[in-house]
């Protein structure tokens, strides 16, 4: 059950090729691209969350961990050590066409089979958990 670790300074840039990362190495695993860009999609919604709102000075770090089931499931989880998210601000409704943000927390949630907000020793963790079938695995246990 391999599980991976990446982790760099919370910008834009570097968060993306983080997450575009993470999903380069899943893809050893996984066979389907359309679940792939899925994930791909959640996982840079969440880390641009952290570099947009987590973090008042640069300097910050963004992590993301990939929990790999093989046969299974995936677990992604992004990780920031900024002020707890306000959970009664998070919304998982559809968002106003009109709006410029506000998808993010809407779309991880469509995107992946179980979604949590966490906080754990002063980190907030993103936790998603994707049900993935027999037959999309490149490999399987």
């Amino acid at each position: 059950m391999p599980r991976y670790t990446f982790s760099t300074e919370a910008q834009a840039a570097a968060g993306r090729d983080l997450a575009r990362a993470a999903i380069f190495l899943l893809g050893e695993f996984v066979a389907d691209e359309d679940l792939l860009f899925d994930l791909d999609l959640a996982l840079t919604e969440a880390s641009t969350n952290v570099v947009r709102h987590a973090y008042q000075s640069p300097g910050g770090q963004l992590e993301i961990t990939l929990d790999i089931r093989p046969g299974e499931h995936v677990v992604l989880e992004v990780v920031d050590t900024g002020p707890c998210i306000d959970q009664a601000r998070v919304t998982f409704e559809t968002p106003d066409p009109t709006c410029e943000g506000g998808r993010g927390f809407f779309l991880m949630k469509r995107l992946t089979d179980d979604f949590e907000i966490l906080r754990s020793c002063d980190r907030n963790v993103i936790r998603m958990r994707k049900n993935i079938r027999k037959e999309a695995w490149v490999r399987s246990s």
